[in-house]
């Protein structure tokens, strides 16, 4: 989804946390989905900065102008990485790759 709105006309959503995931169960739709909700703090380019987030839970950049994708790249890292703190089942490789989204990305040149 996410390559789908940051392609051509970029569009962000900036505010991709667990508040804002829901699943939708096999018993509806097979497989089962998971969905981005809450699209109010959404913006394309060029942006402002988006001050009213919380910097715990947003990547450095939604907080300067312009910012682009990688807001959402990096919130998606967190997620993973946040999944890693409340269930022991997921691997360390994906743990690794949560961490790699976010670490990449505020190293870029």
């Amino acid at each position: 989804m996410l390559v789908v709105l940051h392609d051509n006309e970029p569009m962000y959503h900036q505010d991709v946390r667990w508040p804002n995931i829901i699943r939708l169960p096999s018993a509806l739709v097979e497989p089962s989905k998971w969905i981005i909700i809450d699209w109010k703090d959404a913006d394309g380019y060029p942006n402002n900065p988006a001050d009213h987030l919380t910097p715990d839970e947003h990547a450095p950049e939604v907080f300067q102008q312009n910012h682009g994708g990688e807001v959402d790249i990096w919130s998606v890292g967190k997620l993973i990485l946040d999944a890693s703190r409340w269930n022991i089942s997921l691997s360390q490789r994906i743990t690794q790759f949560g961490r790699d989204l976010q670490g990449r990305l505020l190293r870029k040149p």
